[in-house]
């Protein structure tokens, strides 16, 4: 057989691990962002989350490389880069509804 159970379930912690973390990586940052323009001190704002952020990311890939393989770590990855373009394009949509009609996010700060 090409995959054991096992494999399985490594893959399945592996893409579950990465959208998970994936989420709350993409999510923080949305709300890092979102909370910029109204703080007192936004470089501070945006380096403690990245920091953070990096962190729960760096220690979960590396706990999932130790403890389940490089196969989880892998499809972790592939999860990871599921989510952003999952949060990338709901929060696009979301934006082109609100304000309807075509626009161009990047010219536009709101």
């Amino acid at each position: 057989m090409l995959l054991d159970s096992i494999e399985i379930v490594d893959l399945f912690i592996g893409i579950l691990t990465g959208i998970t973390v994936g989420g709350f990586y993409f999510g923080g940052l949305w709300w890092t962002i979102r909370r910029m323009p109204n703080t007192n001190a936004p470089f501070s704002m945006y380096f403690g989350s990245l920091m953070v952020r990096l962190l729960i990311l760096l220690a979960t890939f590396l706990g999932l490389l130790k403890f389940v393989g490089a196969l989880a770590l892998i499809t972790a990855l592939v999860g990871f880069i599921i989510a952003r373009i999952v949060l990338i394009s709901s929060e696009t949509r979301t934006c082109f509804d609100k304000r309807g009609g075509e626009h161009d996010e990047r010219a536009e700060v709101v």
